[in-house]
């Protein structure tokens, strides 16, 4: 049986040169008990990906309307579309 994912998001607006328009998102990735170590978070609408650490906190470039893909062995992979209100929680 495949537990489900808990994402908190928390994102910071900065000024990045390669990426434009994008925003640098800080995340906690848990579920009902504890962190989810190791969790692959992928943005499909620029393929580029990143690890939640030991923590279970992670970093990733998105922008309104990205589709982020979470997935980790023995949990159920979870697709989040970023909306205008992620910008607005701090």
């Amino acid at each position: 049986m495949k537990r489900t994912l808990s994402i908190l998001f928390i994102s910071i607006s900065f000024a990045c040169f390669s990426q434009k328009n994008k925003t640098l998102f800080f995340g906690k990735i848990i579920d009902s008990s504890t962190v989810v170590k190791n969790a692959h978070i992928i943005n499909l609408n620029t393929k580029r990906g990143t690890f939640s650490n030991d923590r279970g906190l992670f970093e990733i470039l998105a922008s309104e309307n990205d589709s982020l893909q979470i997935s980790s062995i023995g949990f159920k992979t979870q697709k989040i579309k970023v909306k205008k209100l992620h910008f607005r929680e701090k």
